[in-house]
């Protein structure tokens, strides 16, 4: 009796794509129906290699797999979790570095504003817009050498 691979992934528990791919590398006997155009296996065939979820408990090589699968899906979770925080990071570190230059900018266009309204005393005022000016271009020194 052929049973569709639908009815043997129900029957055993395993993907139907597992099951097209064992058929595919020889490992599962199976033929595709030239009527439906879609793969059948002999319900004996797939009970010999992949016993019945029914009638047994998951065999020790399917275990096996199946931690093997967890650890990949862990160390995957790890990478990615890892990968989050350090974008996160380097967001936060981005995020803090615009606020500074922001507020530098601030300055100069208030010591701009300063110099324009008031020119009794240009030289103090002088020097305070060219100290946060120079200021500003070693902050940006810094976030080009940052990238």
């Amino acid at each position: 009796m052929t049973i569709s691979l639908s009815e043997a992934a129900r029957l055993t528990g395993i993907g139907k794509t597992e099951l097209l791919d064992a058929i595919q590398q020889g490992k599962l006997p199976g033929f595709k129906d030239e009527i439906t155009e879609k793969y059948r296996v002999k319900k004996a065939d797939l009970l010999e290699m992949y016993p019945s979820v029914e009638t047994s408990h998951v065999s020790k090589p399917s275990r096996d797999i199946l931690k093997e699968r967890i650890r990949n899906l862990e160390n995957t979770l790890t990478t990615i979790a890892s990968e989050h925080d350090r974008v996160w990071k380097k967001l936060e570190s981005e995020s803090e570095e615009r606020r500074r230059l922001s507020n530098i900018l601030a300055e100069i266009k208030r010591a701009e504003l300063t110099l324009t309204q008031s020119p009794k005393t240009p030289w103090p005022l002088f020097v305070i817009a060219l100290s946060t000016l120079i200021g500003a271009v070693v902050a940006i020194g810094h976030l080009i050498k940052a990238f």
